[in-house]
């Protein structure tokens, strides 16, 4: 975030990862938008009150899309940045594993977050 200034409105921040699937099996049938985010508010905490559900772009593709606009303007506005936690849906029930490529894949494999925002007047 260090090219946003402060005090800006966030319009929409949407937050891509492309699935590596050959670590990543389909124990269940839920895979498919089954997971969602949590903001981290302190190194063993999160806050509850707003999960993010993420999709995947196509339905037979691997990129899931997290619209996180909530937990970017809280990011600007100071908030610490511990980050957000991915759940599955079926994570207390069931057992999948979800694997994403990371900044250290190619470029067109890795974690992508997109931000539209405006300076509030």
């Amino acid at each position: 975030f260090r090219t946003i200034p402060q005090h800006v409105g966030i319009h929409q921040a949407t937050l891509e990862l492309t699935l590596k699937r050959s670590p990543s099996p389909s124990l269940n049938s839920h895979l498919v938008d089954s997971l969602f985010t949590l903001f981290v508010v302190s190194e063993d905490s999160t806050d509850n009150s707003i999960p993010l559900i993420g999709h995947r772009l196509d339905p037979n593709g691997d990129v899931y899309s997290f619209t996180i606009t909530p937990y970017v303007q809280r990011w600007i506005n100071g908030r610490a940045n511990f980050g957000l936690q991915l759940n599955a849906w079926t994570e207390t029930s069931s057992l999948d594993l979800f694997t994403f490529y990371s900044a250290s894949a190619s470029a067109s494999l890795r974690p992508r977050l997109k931000i539209t925002y405006s300076r509030q007047l």
